[in-house]
């Protein structure tokens, strides 16, 4: 199939720009409704009737809220997935939390979203898929944010989810089966895209310590002090912090979700949620363990009961560099340019993707302040929005162009980390629970 590839790119980009009114409305619809992870339905509702407007036949329901939709080319081919994240974060001062659950849009999912209703609002209206071979995919996926853990617990726990993030969910229930090549745009700050040499994969955890109440004035030494208990395994989690490898990229951080009940009470039920972070799951495995023993040794140092409870988080993002060729020329598309980033602390579940086929995962400008912090602010809504569509369409065309040669070159030189039961098998393997003392206190 012989393809004028400047044309079709031209007629794409234009059918973009038509529908530039439409995109910003939807944006900013979903900027002021945000929605957690798993919770997302009127998020997905709102995308799923704009794709059936366009005439696709809509896969609902995928972990809840997950969506998919196919766009058949013209000829037979390699399939492409355009992947878009529902959920929101937590920050409850940001202007346009929501008033009840603090979730906001700090994090840029919405324009992940909007972008990819773009893409395929603009190869239906223009009928260039026609000219391609292979398929399109659209998946808007649940839960990347890994919060809310207690919840998400208790969502698995009655059978409605088998992972926390949503990625891991969706490949579980096969929604990547038929996926050959993945790619997404997130946004970011400043105004040109940049690439990330990749980013770090975490394993979860929540810790509870089970102390005794006692009267905290009167009779303090009857108690078994559950707060001091993390508090002296938080230390010890500190105290390892030297022990932690420069080009491991080790992070570990955690937060006290319950404290106590009452200042004049011996606190006996404490609670933390944390990750441990690192560049490559070899160093995730090294270190856990070190720092599981901390807390533990917390509760045996106060006498108290303490359970590690340790869950799968994300692997390590690996960017496929030919995807990122590729996307980089077709960046002039937009008027920015494109840098390469160093390596991100930061984790996502497109790692878990990158890690069992091609993925692409850029970060645009169009943002300032912090992500996940109320001084997030939307600067430049052409270069969060438009501009990545417009660079996923070119690289659409070249992926799929010429018999689809360029995205068979990709998958060829791709080899897999894990294959998908390998993957499914490392995820149940981090499920895992370890008491101190179970006798005690």
């Amino acid at each position: 199939m012989t393809v004028d590839i400047e044309g079709l790119k031209t007629s794409l980009m234009e059918a973009l720009d038509r529908r530039r009114d439409d995109l910003l409305s939807f944006w900013t619809d979903l900027h002021l409704h945000p929605e957690h992870g798993y919770f997302e339905f009127r998020t997905s509702a709102k995308a799923a009737e704009v794709l059936s407007g366009l005439g696709f036949q809509v896969q609902t329901g995928l972990g809840r809220t997950g969506l998919r939709a196919v766009l058949e080319c013209g000829a037979p081919g390699p399939t492409v997935a355009i992947l878009g994240e529902l959920d929101a974060v937590t920050c409850r001062n940001y202007p346009q939390a929501d008033l009840t659950t603090g979730a906001s849009h700090t994090c840029g999912h919405d324009f992940q979203m909007a972008g990819l209703l773009g893409c395929a609002m603009a190869l239906k209206d223009s009928g260039a898929a026609q000219s391609l071979c292979g398929r399109i995919v659209f998946i808007a996926v649940p839960a990347e944010e890994y919060i809310m853990i207690g919840e998400r617990l208790r969502l698995r726990e009655a059978g409605e989810i088998g992972y926390l993030g949503g990625k891991q969910e969706l490949v579980r229930l096969g929604a990547f089966d038929d996926v050959q090549i993945a790619m997404m745009v997130h946004a970011g700050c400043g105004d040109d895209f940049t690439l990330p040499e990749g980013c770090n994969g975490f394993r979860a955890y929540s810790v509870a310590y089970q102390g005794r109440q006692a009267h905290a004035a009167g009779e303090p030494h009857k108690g078994v002090n559950a707060l001091y208990a993390a508090l002296s395994g938080m230390n010890g989690v500190n105290a390892l912090r030297e022990t932690f490898r420069d080009e491991d990229h080790l992070r570990v951080h955690y937060i006290i979700t319950k404290g106590g009940d009452a200042v004049n009470a011996i606190p006996d039920d404490v609670r933390l949620e944390g990750y441990l972070r690192a560049a490559t799951l070899d160093a995730i495995d090294r270190a856990f363990p070190s720092v599981r023993s901390a807390f533990l040794a917390g509760g045996d140092a106060l006498g108290a009961r303490c359970v590690v409870r340790a869950l799968p988080g994300y692997l390590p993002l690996h960017p496929n560099r030919q995807l990122e060729e590729i996307f980089s020329a077709n960046v002039r598309y937009t008027g920015s340019g494109i840098t390469r980033a160093g390596w991100s602390a930061g984790s996502t579940d497109m790692g878990d993707i990158s890690c069992l086929m091609p993925a692409l995962h850029p970060h645009s400008g169009g943002c300032s302040g912090s992500f996940h912090g109320a001084d997030y602010k939307v600067e430049n809504v052409d270069k969060a929005l438009i501009d990545p569509a417009r660079a996923l369409l070119g690289t659409l065309v070249d992926l799929l162009s010429d018999g689809g040669a360029k995205a068979q070159a990709v998958i060829k030189d791709f080899t897999p980390r894990l294959t998908k039961a390998e993957y499914l098998r490392r995820l149940n393997g981090w499920f895992d629970e370890t008491a101190n003392r179970p006798d005690r206190p």
